[in-house]
């Protein structure tokens, strides 16, 4: 039977080692592009002919010790792509591949065939802007660099990905037991760097959950008034450009509207919407979280469904080749 939504997987867990992250303990591997290539065989046969390929890292496909390896990538799209599929997606890169291979990136591009109407919106994280939190808890996370040239990083590797037609969801933990309003400065600093280089990006600042089988499985569960005070402040101008970019794809997104007046109507609604949820952040920020108490139940983590949505979305708008 055909995979939901063409998915097919290519590597399997992650070695970067991130203390927060679930996938961290899996031992990496990269799938032999021979069981790819069945899985993608499969799909077409069920009548599914865009790929989506299941990853931690899509740059990390073939990978030697965090090592982009551009052969093997471009060989994987290459092929995939000559197998007569409408085009490849993935849920997940990294900033520091990104960074360290633009040739690849623009390779995956170019196979793929994005541009302005099948554009890639990947989950990338960005996790924080505190030199200290980073060392301590994803020492990794920036390789081949260091935590202190993570604001280089994650600004260099914006760039290529929106000149490649990739618009990153960047996620952001937050709330770990040392984290101070200076370690929330720094993040804050990182996120308004990625505002004034005006690029196309969303960023999601999110409670660190402490799951099971993580490293951090004994820390805190984090609570809205435990909180640093500048996580607030975070999520508001975070929010307020997320309602910006999404603003500026409209067009993009309902390009798929014929009528005229559905398209209009839509674009309304979303205005409407976003000017309320702006009203709502600005509130959370105002009252350092207080404002969260007037609902009846907070859900700080319903952010991923929007996540998801933006992701689907871009993909969904993509025009067939």
């Amino acid at each position: 039977n055909p995979a939901r939504l063409g998915e097919v997987q290519i590597t399997r867990g992650c070695p970067r080692g991130c203390k927060f992250c679930s996938i961290t303990p899996e031992t990496f591997r990269s799938i032999p592009l021979d069981v790819i290539k069945k899985e993608v065989e499969v799909n077409l046969r069920g009548g599914i002919r865009r790929v989506e390929f299941i990853t931690d890292d899509v740059m990390l496909y073939g990978s030697q010790k965090l090592r982009t390896n551009h052969d093997a990538i471009v060989k994987l799209f290459t092929e995939v792509m000559g197998m007569g599929v409408d085009g490849i997606w993935f849920p997940h890169i990294s900033a520091p591949a990104v960074r360290e291979s633009p040739k690849t990136v623009r390779a995956m591009s170019e196979i793929a065939r994005y541009d302005v109407d099948r554009a890639a919106a990947p989950v990338v994280g960005l996790e924080t802007g505190s030199v200290k939190i980073m060392e301590k808890y994803m020492s990794a996370k920036a390789f081949p660099w260091t935590p202190r040239e993570w604001r280089d990083v994650i600004i260099d590797a914006t760039g290529i990905m929106n000149d490649n037609y990739i618009y990153p969801c960047y996620t952001m933990t937050i709330g770990y037991p040392e984290e101070t309003e200076e370690d929330l400065k720094q993040s804050i600093d990182l996120v308004q760097s990625i505002i004034d280089h005006k690029f196309t990006a969303w960023v999601f600042p999110l409670p660190v959950i402490p799951i099971s089988t993580t490293y951090i499985a004994k820390n805190p569960y984090p609570k809205p008034e435990t909180l640093p005070e500048g996580y607030w402040d975070l999520l508001y101008i975070s929010w307020v450009y997320n309602f910006k970019v999404t603003r500026e794809l409209v067009p993009i997104l309902t390009g798929g509207i014929r009528n005229n007046l559905v398209k209009r109507l839509v674009v309304t609604m979303i205005n409407k919407t976003f000017s309320n949820l702006e009203e709502i952040f600005r509130a959370l920020k105002e009252t350092k979280g207080e404002y969260s108490k007037t609902f009846s139940n907070v859900n700080l983590n319903s952010v991923m469904g929007v996540i998801k949505a933006i992701y689907w979305l871009i993909r969904l708008s993509a025009k067939p080749i």
